[in-house]
């Protein structure tokens, strides 16, 4: 059985993110950028990702400007990036 919460090596999250393009490796997290028409459409994709992350358990690091939303996945009580966070960034994509 896969262990969802073990720290992946940075060799393994690139292997990981390929499976999941316009998310990038940032050290201690990965990140993707979003961009929509306006806010309100911003915070419409904003709501969906809190429904979802709430139904898995998940927390992410949402930074919204206006029409721009940055989203950050990390497992911190683990101290960096698990296969959690590689699923729910593909989970977040396919909102």
């Amino acid at each position: 059985m896969a262990n969802f919460n073990k720290v992946l090596t940075e060799e393994e999250i690139k292997e990981k993110l390929t499976e999941a393009p316009g998310w990038a490796y940032k050290g201690d997290r990965i990140e993707k950028r979003y961009e929509f028409k306006d806010f309100k459409e911003s915070m419409e994709f904003v709501q969906k990702i809190g429904e979802m992350c709430a139904y898995v358990g998940h927390n992410p690091i949402i930074g919204i400007n206006n029409n721009k939303v940055v989203l950050s996945l990390t497992t911190k009580e683990d101290g960096g990036v698990t296969s959690s966070d590689i699923m729910v960034a593909q989970r977040i994509d396919m909102l």
